[in-house]
């Protein structure tokens, strides 16, 4: 028996002998990815700004590709334009499928695994997309 369906088992058990059911834990989850998904949008966006306000590199875990120094930047300012519109872009990305997500949830309570695989599948892509973004800034700037 694999893992997986070893957990479901033992979890679905478990929320039986509680009272519950494994939709509270699917909606406790749900909650999480809305709250990840706004956080991290907020945070990106946040960033972003204070960059382009700034000028200047500051230390943050968002903006800049693993191992790579803020000080150790062969061209700030070209890093800098560089990185703003694409850090926007994964900011908003994650803020509005973090609405969707709360729509969805809270609002329409739309029911289908295709609507919850496109809210797995669609910030992990944009997510890999900024990933790949960083990887070429690693390349280019340091």
């Amino acid at each position: 028996m694999s893992f997986l369906k070893i957990f479901l088992t033992e979890a679905t058990e478990a929320a039986a002998q509680q009272g519950g059911t494994l939709d509270g834990m699917i909606d406790m989850l749900d909650s999480l990815m809305l709250i990840m998904l706004f956080g991290f949008g907020i945070y990106g966006l946040y960033s972003a700004i204070r960059l382009r306000k700034e000028q200047l590199l500051f230390p943050n875990k968002f903006l800049y590709p693993g191992n790579c120094d803020p000080a150790a930047c062969l061209d700030p300012g070209e890093f800098i334009d560089f990185i703003i519109p694409r850090a926007l872009i994964l900011s908003v990305a994650l803020i509005l499928l973090g609405g969707l997500l709360a729509l969805n949830s809270f609002v329409l309570h739309i029911d289908s695994w295709l609507i919850d695989l496109g809210m797995i599948v669609m910030p992990v892509a944009v997510i890999v997309w900024y990933c790949f973004v960083q990887r070429k800034a690693a390349k280019n700037f340091w």
